[in-house]
């Protein structure tokens, strides 16, 4: 009998990658066969990442793929919202035919997507195709609950729209601080994520802290 096919998707970043990636030792412990998906940059980056570990037999049975993220050549990848658009616009589709690539080749049709909240576009390739999805929150607790009140700090007008204080609710960040813009920008993903949960009887994962992994 085939193990149940598992594809494991993170956010392309540290903080994302690892904690996926132990989750992804530990469903191959429990009997499931298991696909990580990356971009090709991060991919690369896992790939280098492991030789000093012993390579292939570090992933004890964990299936590496990858699929382009879309960015252009020359775009700064330091841009958060740039890279974020590109994700969002472009690996669904890569998405896809991944899926339906291995599928071709032999491989067991994938039953689950586990995916990070942050690429909530995931969840509807996966309706689309009939897998069920688990979301997974790989962050505190308190950064989930920081990005559930934004609706109502924007609506409470202590924000606008585009993640800025206002002045005269009180004192704005210090100069060189980040903006809540990318928190407005990952709170709409992570809803939207929601939505799709609640539609596709989807299910939710959350973790307190990073658990140890590949480092990249």
């Amino acid at each position: 009998m085939a193990k149940p096919h598992v594809l494991v998707l993170p956010l392309p970043a540290q903080g994302h990658v690892t904690p996926l990636m132990e989750l992804s030792h530990r469903l191959v412990g429990h009997g499931f066969e298991v696909t990580f998906v990356n971009t090709e940059v991060h991919h690369a980056m896992v790939v280098g990442a492991l030789k000093p570990a012993g390579g292939a037999s570090a992933l004890a049975g964990i299936h590496l793929a990858s699929v382009p993220d879309g960015v252009a050549d020359g775009v700064d990848r330091k841009d958060i919202c740039k890279l974020v658009d590109s994700y969002n616009q472009h690996m669904p589709g890569h998405l896809e035919q991944l899926i339906a690539g291995m599928e071709a080749a032999g491989r067991p049709k994938v039953k689950w997507l586990v995916a990070d909240v942050s690429v909530w576009w995931s969840f509807d390739v996966a309706k689309r195709l009939g897998i069920r999805v688990a979301s997974v929150w790989p962050a505190s607790v308190a950064c989930l609950a920081i990005n559930l009140q934004i609706p109502k700090l924007t609506e409470e007008g202590l924000l606008n729209n585009k993640g800025t204080r206002h002045s005269a609710h009180g004192a704005l960040p210090p100069p060189g601080r980040p903006r809540l813009r990318d928190h407005l920008r990952q709170h709409r993903s992570a809803s939207r994520s929601g939505r799709q949960r609640a539609a596709g009887g989807g299910r939710h994962v959350g973790a307190g802290r990073h658990p140890p992994g590949v480092h990249l």
